[in-house]
């Protein structure tokens, strides 16, 4: 059986880069959906200091305007009841937010803000600077090196050190965002809750233990490795011919090399998955045999780029079903 996950409207998350040349003092407040005794046991404890890409960051009382460069941190946030201020969402219209971050919708009560970026995908400024935030999130393919001293004039900005390669963790993110609001026990029991779901998952296609996986988006110039390694919570591993995102895409006439026991596709029009599927050597594939074809859909490589406890359960509800069902993983049991 091949799944075909849910078609939504195509856009793409473009990487923006944010630089700042205002210091303003953070005021107001956000509602950060913890009671004012925790509020003020945690801010006993600041000023507080961890440490991110850049060197270390600290903050001197509660942030309460937090502003957020990508979605994964407003995935983080939400799942220990804070809410940001506002947040960034690349080339993505507001209107288009939630179809393309479904896992997000009805979760947030901060400002969806596109307009933090010029069409050029340069920050804008004013617009940064009129949220007076007093905490910033972010990745380095948000505020690149070059430009974080300015950015972190306006306040304390954290910027991550995940690369989005698989080889690096969102949690430790998430334990620093922990630290930095201090609601450590919160995120520890969202961190458990989420262990609890990919356990849960885990032992649905427990066949599939050390099973082999390619992932790939198909693109006209080919198949594009990558977005794969979240896979690795299932207990698949990569195939001898998974390649890194950063490897030229797989050429159409080697479709026959995407060899692995299951097969994430990540197709982005009808166009991309009639190539796939309309190639003769599709249905020899293994993963074509096994019934183990994943086709995913914008939402789902958007889940995959910015992993968090809500994007990746996302991901498993979507994908589990399916290697559940397969042949595959019945015929260990």
């Amino acid at each position: 059986m091949i799944r075909v996950s849910r078609k939504r409207r195509i856009t793409a998350l473009a990487a923006a880069t944010f630089a700042a040349t205002l210091a303003l003092t953070a005021c107001g407040g956000n509602d950060s959906g913890s009671d004012d005794e925790s509020s003020s046991a945690g801010s006993s404890n600041y000023p507080v200091t961890v440490e991110s890409a850049y060197g270390p960051v600290t903050i001197d009382k509660e942030p309460e305007r937090i502003l957020v460069m990508s979605p994964s941190y407003v995935d983080m946030l939400t799942a220990i009841d804070i809410q940001p201020v506002a947040f960034a969402t690349g080339s993505i219209p507001a209107a288009d937010f939630d179809s393309n971050y479904p896992w997000l919708a009805g979760k947030y009560e901060g400002k969806v803000a596109p307009e933090l970026v010029t069409a050029e995908f340069k920050p804008s400024l004013e617009t940064i600077a009129s949220y007076q935030p007093d905490l910033i999130l972010a990745h380095t393919w948000t505020i690149p090196e070059d430009m974080y001293e300015e950015v972190s004039q306006i306040a304390p900005t954290y910027v991550s050190t995940d690369d989005g390669s698989a080889a690096t963790e969102w949690t430790a993110d998430m334990k620093a965002v922990g630290e930095l609001t201090q609601q450590t026990e919160a995120v520890d029991a969202a961190l458990a809750d989420f262990d609890s779901q990919v356990a849960a998952n885990k032992e649905r296609v427990a066949q599939l233990e050390g099973k082999t996986y390619n992932s790939v988006a198909v693109r006209e110039a080919g198949y594009q490795f990558g977005s794969g390694g979240w896979l690795a919570l299932l207990g698949l591993v990569p195939g001898e011919t998974q390649g890194s995102y950063t490897d030229a895409p797989l050429s159409p006439e080697n479709l026959d090399q995407l060899s692995a026991d299951v097969l994430l596709a990540y197709v982005f029009s009808e166009a991309d998955q009639a190539k796939l599927e309309g190639d003769g050597r599709f249905a020899d594939l293994p993963a074509a045999k096994n019934g183990t074809v994943i086709l995913g859909d914008p939402a789902m490589a958007n889940a995959a780029t910015f992993p968090a406890p809500g994007a990746l359960t996302y991901l498993m509800d979507e994908t589990v079903p399916t290697l559940e069902a397969s042949a595959l993983n019945k015929a260990g049991q």
